[in-house]
């Protein structure tokens, strides 16, 4: 790969807190076969760098519509965890109400990458 491409994945929301206006989730899965926008794609531990900065939660992938920002980034050996805090706007509202009754169940993720490996 000779320039970084984006690749889009779904990540699992495992828990929405209402109150706190908190989501959080597995953002990236380790050692497992995943579909992404390139195709089957498998990210090792180590593989992504973890941003500095905090980064913003967007929904459906628009950089026109923020709907929070990353307060928690953790590393496991199973993956990457993250937890977002959710703006008190009608979207961020919306994203809440349809986390916790189960009806958005992913986080949508996108890496840029600098290069891989085929096998």
């Amino acid at each position: 790969m000779d320039q970084a491409k984006l690749l889009t994945f779904s990540g699992t929301i495992e828990a929405s807190d209402s109150a706190r206006r908190v989501i959080s989730g597995k953002i990236v899965p380790f050692g497992e076969i995943g579909q992404t926008s390139a195709g089957a794609v498998v990210f090792e531990k180590g593989s992504i760098a973890i941003p500095n900065e905090r980064f913003k939660l967007l929904l459906e992938h628009d950089p026109k519509q923020p709907i929070g920002r990353a307060i928690n980034i953790q590393q496991s050996d199973s993956g990457i965890y993250a937890q977002f805090k959710v703006s008190e706007t009608s979207r961020g509202n919306d994203a809440l109400v349809e986390a916790s009754e189960s009806l958005r169940d992913g986080l949508s993720v996108g890496v840029l990458v600098d290069k891989s490996t085929e096998r």
